[in-house]
């Protein structure tokens, strides 16, 4: 993976990442991840969390959040596999 390329991404975008988790149980599987982000130009929503597909860039599936705390535990359950 390269990072450099990520970090880039991450930061471009309007939106700060604050926590990811990898999907899959193994290297060749870990093609996504759960992602838990802040959208502070947001004037509708506060939080999200996304599937994100690491080859291609795409997030997908957002669930989004005005409470940090349901946005956490949304996140927290979507790792495991629970939503």
């Amino acid at each position: 993976m390269n990072f450099a390329i990520l970090h880039q991404w991450r930061k471009t975008m309007n939106f700060t990442v604050l926590k990811s988790r990898a999907l899959g149980a193994g290297p060749a599987t870990q093609a996504a991840e759960i992602i838990l982000c802040e959208l502070p130009d947001n004037p509708y929503t506060r939080y999200v969390t996304w599937q994100r597909n690491i080859e291609d860039g795409g997030r997908y599936w957002g669930h989004y959040f005005n409470d940090v705390v349901e946005a956490y535990r949304d996140f927290e359950n979507r790792g495991k596999g629970k939503s």
